[in-house]
């Protein structure tokens, strides 16, 4: 048994490797392109090779950028990100750092960390290696990629913002962070 678990992370981090050559070879292959030529070859291939390494997170992570807001707030050389989730019957917000491959979300808690769920206790080794398998979360790879794709302003926001309204951002997370806890006590 503790085998499998050490074949598993083995495993994870050869897909966290590949899943970082993927992302950093697409910023290569951007930043060498001349104003004129077109980027949409490099988006289908980093989309291809993303959705080989995550399968459906990547389709949960472009659902996101395409139905939701995602806000990057920057105070000097500190940043934090919201990806406010809009539902018919709530609205929440995810809060992540950039470039942080960590968020507070059930699927990231279960898959990356393998951490057994309230509702359903994991009942057998093959289902806790299974969920450890992944790299990262949808809301993590959909900041990741609007980092990248930069879409339409309508989901992707970057605002340079004060000290003030950076220090009342970062309490709006923190207290978001506490109320998560506060669930799960």
């Amino acid at each position: 048994m503790q085998l499998e678990a050490y074949e598993s992370q083995k495993e994870n981090r050869i897909v966290i490797k590949l899943v970082e050559q993927v992302l950093k070879q697409y910023e290569r292959n951007i930043s060498a392109l001349d104003g004129g030529s077109n980027a949409d070859a490099h988006v289908n291939q980093l989309l291809l090779q993303l959705k080989a390494l995550l399968g459906d997170i990547l389709v949960d992570a472009l659902c996101m950028l395409d139905e939701q807001s995602i806000y990057s707030y920057h105070f000097e050389s500190c940043a934090i990100a919201e990806i406010q989730i809009k539902q018919q019957s709530y609205k929440s917000s995810v809060w992540l750092y950039p470039h942080i491959n960590y968020c507070v979300c059930k699927q990231f808690n279960e898959r990356v960390l393998g951490l057994p769920s309230e509702v359903q206790p994991i009942s057998s080794t093959l289902q806790s290696v299974e969920l450890a398998r992944s790299y990262t979360c949808a809301h993590v790879l959909a900041l990741r990629l609007a980092q990248l794709l930069r879409p339409q302003p309508k989901t992707y926001k970057i605002e340079t913002v004060s000290e003030e309204q950076f220090s009342h951002l970062k309490e709006r997370m923190d207290s978001s962070y506490l109320g998560i806890f506060n669930e799960n006590q």
